[in-house]
């Protein structure tokens, strides 16, 4: 069983907020990311597993994240 650790659900959680006023429902991880002081290298491994573990759903690769129904 995958278990959330406190960055992950910091990330999941500032998606959602930025998300739910965003039209189409994604936002730009690489922004949040900086937001939450983290650098893209870490954002990057934080969303891929995310993705792999149906968290999170990757929809440009511009860095378009959307949560996942």
């Amino acid at each position: 069983m995958f278990e959330l650790k406190e960055t992950q659900m910091r990330l999941l959680a500032a998606i959602h907020q930025a998300a739910g006023t965003a039209p189409g429902g994604g936002a730009s991880m690489w922004s949040i990311g900086e937001s939450l002081g983290l650098d893209r290298d870490k954002v990057q491994d934080l969303a891929m597993d995310l993705n792999a573990e149906g968290f999170l759903e990757i929809k440009s690769l511009s860095g378009k994240v959307a949560l996942t129904p």
